[in-house]
C-alpha cells in the first residue's frame, strides 16, 4: 500500500507559503483491504436488525426496544443515502450468542470502525496506520482512537445501539458513550436502547446529553403520546418524518406486556 502527500499553494499567506497534507492517504488494494478488515475482526449484529425489521408487534418482552431502534436505522439511511458526507452504524448487543461476539465492549468498537470505514470516502489512514504489517491485535484504547477519528470525518454520524443491558461488561461501554458525548461534538448522535438495570440508570443521571424515553406498558396510549412528544420535541433535532416513525414505533409497542419497562436513550446535541 503506497502513502500519498499533497502540496498546494496559497494566496494571501505571505511570501511563497505552502501548506501540505500532513494525513497520508493510501492507495489499497480490494485484496488490501480484505486483510485489514480479517484482521479487525468485526462481527456482524445485522441479522438481528433484519430480524427486528421483520418481526411483528407482539408481548415479546424486549422486543420493544429492538423495533425502535430498528426503525430509527431505517429511517436515517432512507433519508441521508444521498449524503455522502453522512454515516450509519449501529450494533444489537445479543447475550444469547454462546461465541460472545455479540455481546462484549471491544466488539461493538470493532462493528462500528468497520461500518464507519465502509461509508467513508476512501479507505481510513487511521485504520491502515493501525494495521502496520498486521502482525498483533490492537488494543482497545487504539480502536477507540481511530472510531474518534472516523466520526470526525463525517459531518453527521448517526450511532444506534440495542441492548446494552445485554452487553457482559456494559460499564465499559456506558464509559464510551459519556466519553464521546462530554466532547460535545455537533456532528453526533446516539442512540441506545436498554432495560433500566440499576447500574445502567446510575450512570446514566450523570450523563447531561443523554434525555430518556420510558416504554411502559401500564400506561395510556393518551398518556405515552403526550409524554413522547414532549420529549421528542425536546431533544432531538433530527427532521419531522424521522421524529414521527419513532414516535410511531413507541406508541405501538405500549400495547405489549412486559416484566418491566425499557429506555430509549437519546444524545440531545447542545
Amino acid at each position: 500500500m503506497a502513502s500519498t502527500s499533497a502540496i498546494f499553494n496559497t494566496t494571501h499567506a505571505g511570501g511563497n507559503a505552502q501548506i501540505t497534507n500532513i494525513q497520508n492517504v493510501y492507495q489499497m488494494t480490494p485484496d488490501q483491504e480484505h486483510r485489514i478488515y480479517e484482521w479487525l475482526g468485526a462481527p456482524d449484529s445485522s441479522a438481528n436488525f433484519h430480524a427486528a425489521r421483520e418481526k411483528h408487534y407482539g408481548n415479546t418482552a424486549g422486543c420493544g426496544k429492538t423495533i425502535v431502534c430498528s426503525t430509527v436505522i431505517e429511517t436515517i439511511r432512507a433519508e441521508y443515502a444521498v449524503e455522502p458526507s453522512s454515516a450509519c452504524a449501529y450494533f444489537f448487543f445479543d447475550s444469547r450468542n454462546a461465541e460472545t461476539d455479540l455481546s462484549l465492549h471491544e466488539k461493538m468498537i470493532r462493528s462500528i470502525v468497520k461500518q464507519l470505514s465502509h461509508q467513508s470516502a476512501s479507505f481510513p489512514a487511521p485504520l491502515v496506520d493501525l494495521y502496520g504489517g498486521g502482525q498483533q491485535q490492537p488494543s482497545i484504547q487504539s480502536l477507540q482512537l481511530v472510531l474518534e477519528k472516523l466520526i470526525d470525518g463525517f459531518e453527521r454520524t448517526f450511532i444506534i445501539i440495542d441492548a446494552v443491558d445485554e452487553c457482559i461488561d456494559r460499564e465499559k461501554v456506558l464509559a464510551r458513550i459519556e466519553q464521546l458525548t462530554q466532547r460535545n461534538r455537533g456532528n453526533l448522535q446516539f442512540l441506545f436502547s436498554s432495560r433500566p438495570e440499576q447500574d445502567i440508570t446510575d450512570k446514566l443521571r450523570c450523563m447531561v446529553y443523554i434525555a430518556q424515553v420510558t416504554l411502559n406498558s401500564k400506561l395510556a396510549d393518551k398518556d405515552i403520546k403526550t409524554y413522547i412528544d414532549a420529549m421528542l420535541s425536546e431533544m432531538i433535532r433530527w427532521n419531522a418524518e424521522i421524529t414521527a416513525r419513532v414516535k410511531d414505533a413507541l406508541i405501538t409497542d405500549s400495547d405489549g406486556i412486559r416484566p418491566k419497562p425499557s429506555y430509549v436513550n437519546v444524545k440531545n446535541t447542545p
